[in-house]
């Protein structure tokens, strides 16, 4: 469960420079896809080890790459309109 903390903390680094810096909005949405891709490879890496412990993190893997694209695809909709 580290690499999510490790996430969340990015994620809020992310936020924080983006507010106080005037960060293009593009470049957040970068940063956010790159971690999605990052969640996105550790889910198919647990998927293959055989073990019920590996399965059960692959699924919360999966589930956070779902939540996670929902909100990018939010944030971009929202930047649009």
């Amino acid at each position: 469960m580290d690499e999510v903390r490790y996430l969340r903390i990015a994620l809020l680094y992310v936020a924080v420079l983006y507010t106080l810096y005037d960060l293009n909005w593009m470049y957040v949405q970068i940063v956010c896809c790159w971690f999605l891709g990052v969640k996105l490879l550790l889910y198919i890496i647990c998927r293959r080890v055989p073990n019920p412990m590996c399965r059960a993190l692959a699924n919360d893997h999966r589930n956070d790459v779902i939540s996670n694209t929902a909100a990018v695809a939010c944030g971009i909709i929202g930047q649009i309109s």
